[in-house]
């Protein structure tokens, strides 16, 4: 994330040495190809270090995990990592950008399928047990929409919730396979799951958690 005074300092270089602004207009233009490309990798890393790490501490859900990845830059709610349990209804958990400008504003909880409201009665009856279930299995997020809406239980994370300045760090991260900020999502996202996992299982059809 560049500061105030590294930005004055481009300034000031490109004000005496105008004949570099063709170079710093390219530079300009790639930003947003090699932003993505960066965000992407780490996403893709965060989502193979997850799996590892819920098989190693969840091996009850071990051999029913399936996860899932999107990422289309600054497209709305295009950019997201969810993971839920294979023959299931689609309930998870996960993170997911809702910036109009990027890999930006991420949070992270707990999904339903559909929204609430387009949901058949039936439906509806699951998703408040869902609900129901993640709060007796001890999660206990920010936001908890009664009726649930789409996500039962979510909040936007408190750290590291705009990437599109810390391209360079995740960068890094990928480069050297992990770092602050890959901890930081693993370690939340595995407390979630500590809680989620068992709650859709207990609901969608494994029986009350042992």
């Amino acid at each position: 994330m560049t500061i105030k005074t590294e930005t004055s300092e481009i300034r000031d270089h490109l004000s005496a040495n105008p004949d570099q602004l063709r170079a710093a207009l390219a530079i300009y233009d790639a930003w947003p190809t090699v932003r993505d490309e960066a965000c992407e990798s780490f996403l893709s890393q965060l989502r193979a270090k997850l799996e590892v790490e819920l098989k190693e501490k969840l091996p009850r859900f071990a051999d029913q995990l399936i996860s899932r990845q999107e990422y289309e830059g600054d497209k709305r709610y295009s950019n997201l990592l969810f993971v839920g349990l294979n023959g299931r209804p689609r309930y998870e958990f996960g993170i997911q950008s809702f910036s109009q400008r990027g890999p930006n504003g991420w949070m992270w909880g707990v999904s339903a399928p559909v929204p609430y409201h387009e949901m058949e009665e039936s439906d509806k009856c699951v998703c408040l047990e869902v609900a129901a279930a993640l709060k007796r299995h001890g999660l206990a997020l920010k936001t908890v929409k009664d009726p649930p809406f789409h996500w039962p239980q979510y909040e936007y994370v408190h750290k590291f919730r705009d990437w599109d300045p810390l391209t360079p760090d995740l960068h890094d991260e990928c480069r050297e396979g992990g770092g602050p900020i890959t901890d930081f999502f693993l370690k939340g996202l595995i407390g979630i799951a500590n809680s989620a996992l068992p709650a859709i299982d207990e609901v969608t059809g494994g029986g009350p958690a042992s």
